[in-house]
């Protein structure tokens, strides 16, 4: 997983924006299939974004005495970004909800902000949640790295990870590099 969450760094730090998106948006895909390879795809997305990166985005609501909170993006926000972004090129998620009634945000609108800069991140303006790329696409590798790394020695998933794609480097002269993950 470190070669994929490195990679999003990677973008980000190179303001490479579509790329380090597009692996963030992916990556829920990979870690659930790899929990959960029998369950069904977007119900293991949305759950395994509801309990890995969801708790990263939301907060206290300004103003109430109450212990509500405010969900800037849940399981089902992140999956219909995800089908929005990959199958559309749009950030309209309006398509891609079942319940529109209860979202609050309709739509994304994605920043970049200069490195080491303020960044523009969670505002809303109407129905459209304003987030800085850099901050959000690293904030998907962090929850990738905690949870695979809450993941016990013994685990199937992590069993299961050995089998995630490598691309082989190359020499100079053409010779591939073939990297052989160690027997476990």
């Amino acid at each position: 997983m470190k070669h994929l969450t490195d990679a999003i760094r990677s973008a980000a730090t190179q303001q490479n924006w579509y790329s380090a998106l597009t692996l963030a948006l992916t990556m829920p895909d990979i870690c659930s299939k790899l929990a959960r390879p029998n369950a069904k795809p977007g119900p293991r997305f949305v759950e395994w974004v509801d309990k890995n990166f969801t708790p990263k985005y939301t907060s206290p609501m300004p103003g109430l005495l109450s212990d509500e909170k405010m969900i800037w993006i849940s399981g089902t926000d992140f999956y219909a970004l995800r089908c929005a972004v990959l199958h559309e090129g749009s950030f309209d998620t309006t398509k891609h909800m079942k319940n529109e009634i209860d979202r609050v945000f309709r739509e994304f609108m994605f920043t970049a902000s200069p490195p080491n800069g303020k960044s523009a991140h969670c505002n809303s303006i109407h129905t459209t949640l304003q987030l800085d790329v850099r901050t959000f696409a690293n904030d998907v590798a962090d929850s990738v790295d905690v949870w695979e790394s809450n993941l016990k020695p013994e685990s199937a998933t992590l069993g299961r990870m050995r089998g995630l794609m490598t691309i082989a480097k190359t020499e100079a002269d053409g010779a591939v590099v073939m990297v052989i993950p160690a027997p476990q």
